[in-house]
């Protein structure tokens, strides 16, 4: 079964793909396409060849696989664009875990103080309280607590 010379229509414009500038090649360009190929294909077998290799020792040197990794990671800021989303990321990233710590450590301060001074309200120390436990300072070890002989409970003194 053979397929009819394609028609472009009157109405319709060719498709690309079909389009013979497209994909007829000149056979100059034939030529170097397969020049090509047949190098990489010569490239590929040594490699392959040195990786199967049963007694190889250390590592294999693939220029283009270096070329490769170089370009992905070494050579990453001087193709960097400074950009508003890049901008924003740098900000959130860099500035934004300060803020954050600061509003954390800044808040606990407060409260602590507050607490020290007797103007948290009670509900608010009651939430941060387990059960079971008091704020007061004892005066000497819990019960059952046995301390070794020759030492004695340590009375702190709070303000």
């Amino acid at each position: 079964m053979s397929f009819p010379k394609y028609q472009p229509s009157r109405l319709a414009t060719i498709p690309s793909t079909l389009d013979p500038a497209e994909y007829d090649v000149s056979p100059e360009a034939r030529k170097a396409q397969a020049e090509r190929s047949a190098i990489r294909s010569r490239l590929k077998r040594e490699y392959l060849l040195q990786y199967n290799d049963p007694s190889r020792r250390g590592l294999i040197e693939d220029p283009a696989l270096i070329r490769w990794t170089y370009a992905r990671s070494a050579n990453i800021y001087p193709n960097f664009r400074p950009t508003p989303k890049t901008s924003l990321l740098g900000a959130l990233f860099g500035i934004g875990p300060l803020v954050f710590w600061y509003y954390v450590f800044k808040t606990d301060r407060r409260k602590a103080k507050a607490a020290c001074g007797g103007n948290l309200p009670s509900e608010a120390i009651g939430s941060q309280r387990k059960p079971g436990l008091s704020l007061t300072a004892g005066t000497g070890p819990p019960a059952g607590l046995m301390l070794p002989s020759g030492m004695e409970p340590i009375h702190l003194a709070l303000p």
